[in-house]
Order: structure tokens, then sequence, then C-alpha cells
């Protein structure tokens, strides 16, 4: 009985913690959508321009060399808007977001990683945090 106790508890933190993260990027979307027409996208990526380098530089080299029009890119947590058009050249095109009032970072707080939303809707169904361990082998799925 006990553990079941236990094993329903954990389950319920669970669940609320995902909702939690759900809402944060929700609110985020919300300040997307602002500018942007959501409902042409099957997906966003948040990219924390200040977060793990090889992260970061995996999804943009993953970006530059892909079709990724059906995915809205964000960029955030920046230092210099001259940084991010260098790296990315030609690639700022119209599927792009960037954040110059920082209200993203705002509503998201400092992100390591970038993040990949699934969204309905207007609304994030589902996300994959692209750390170390899956920004590499992510890619390789969603071709």
């Amino acid at each position: 009985m006990r553990i079941l106790y236990f094993v329903t508890l954990f389950l319920i933190l669970l669940m609320s913690c995902n909702r939690n993260e759900l809402g944060n990027y929700n609110e985020a979307i919300k300040v997307i959508s602002e500018s942007h027409d959501l409902n042409s996208y099957e997906a966003i990526i948040l990219i924390p321009y200040r977060g793990c380098g090889g992260c970061v530089g995996t999804t943009i080299e993953y970006i530059k060399s892909h079709d990724t029009g059906n995915i809205l890119k964000v960029y955030f947590d920046y230092n210099s808007l001259k940084d991010i058009k260098i790296r990315m050249r030609d690639h700022l095109e119209r599927d792009t977001f960037i954040d110059d009032d920082e209200e993203l970072f705002q509503s998201l707080g400092p992100l390591m990683y970038p993040v990949y939303l699934n969204i309905e809707n207007s609304e994030a169904v589902s996300y994959t945090i692209l750390d170390p361990a899956v920004s590499r082998t992510f890619w390789l799925t969603i071709e």
C-alpha cells in the first residue's frame, strides 16, 4: 500500500511540473503570436543564444542545412543582433522571431539549451530540450 501511495505522489508531482513548464512555454508563444500567425507552423525552436554553445551551434547548423519552413525559429537572450545576423547569414528569413524586447526572457528565464516545441492551435503540446545527450540525434528523427 505504501508503494502505491509513493508512486501516486510521484506521478502527481511529475505531471504538475510538466504542466508548469508547458504553461511557461505557452506564455512565450502568446508573445510570439502577436507578430506571427502560428497556424502555419508545426513547431517552434527556442534558441537561447547565450546557452550551451555546442547545442545552439548544432541547432543553427541544422537550420542552415535543411528546409525548416514549417518551424518558427526564435532567438532570445542574445548579446548582439549583429552576431546573430553574421552567424545566420542568409538564413534569417520570414520564419524567424527575434526577441528584441526580452519579453521571452522575462517569461522563460535563462535557458541553457534550445527547446523544440510541438505546437497545435498556437499552444505547446510537447517539448524536447535539446541538451548534449539529445541534440545531435534529435535532428535525425524529424527529417
